[in-house]
């Protein structure tokens, strides 16, 4: 709900990198769809968020930061 239409593509892609960089982190027992969920963010005013992580038996907030090179972006864990 959080994405402007006229960006949903640099959102998505952003979303992409955030979700796998959580998964790399945390290995490939997480899903991405139900267990990473990234926080709503604004683009163009930040290069942080944030994801909460849902394992077995606890929910894990994480930040996150990018950088945009080109058209790609790199992100990170904080």
């Amino acid at each position: 709900a959080f994405i402007p239409q006229n960006k949903k593509v640099e959102y998505f892609n952003l979303i992409w990198t955030m979700k796998e960089a959580v998964f790399k982190h945390y290995g490939s027992d997480l899903e991405f769809r139900r267990q990473i969920r990234i926080q709503p963010f604004v683009l163009d005013n930040e290069n942080n968020g944030t994801a909460l992580v849902e394992t077995m038996d606890s929910t894990h907030e994480i930040g996150l930061k990018w950088m945009r090179i080109e058209d790609y972006f790199l992100t990170y864990l904080e």
